[in-house]
């Protein structure tokens, strides 16, 4: 590796770190479904009653209070708890109550025998 690469691939580590810090120091626990949506990169960020099929789905934490779930075809869907669910930093194991395979307000995402219960459901686009 030459010097001028180096200091590229070094400069692009610092820069990110630098995201990932503005991004931990950001109180998004106050953020609003559509501020969340818009900093995770989607243009619009619209409530739904339900989520189809949701045991082949992944979740990944967004805070405390909310997760995206990745649905099939490429489908992501913002999920706000009840209350502040410090168990969704999870390593994407969970289960859920769901019914009749829908995911719906009424549910709780189950993450270690905690439930973290469901209090709105998006779409991101």
């Amino acid at each position: 590796m030459t010097f001028k690469e180096g200091i590229i691939k070094l400069s692009i580590f610092i820069a990110l770190g630098a995201v990932l810090a503005a991004c931990g120091s950001n109180p998004a626990q106050n953020m609003s479904p559509e501020e969340i949506g818009q900093n995770l990169g989607y243009s619009s960020v619209i409530p739904v009653e339900n989520v189809p099929a949701p045991a082949t789905f992944t979740l990944d934490a967004v805070n405390s209070r909310t997760a995206v779930m990745g649905g099939r075809f490429g489908v992501r869907y913002l999920i706000v708890f009840g209350h502040n669910c410090p168990e969704a930093g999870f390593d994407g194991t969970y289960d859920t109550t769901a019914t009749a395979g829908q995911l719906d307000g009424e549910d709780s995402i189950i993450i270690d025998s905690t439930y973290c219960r469901i209090s709105e459901i998006y779409v991101l686009e």
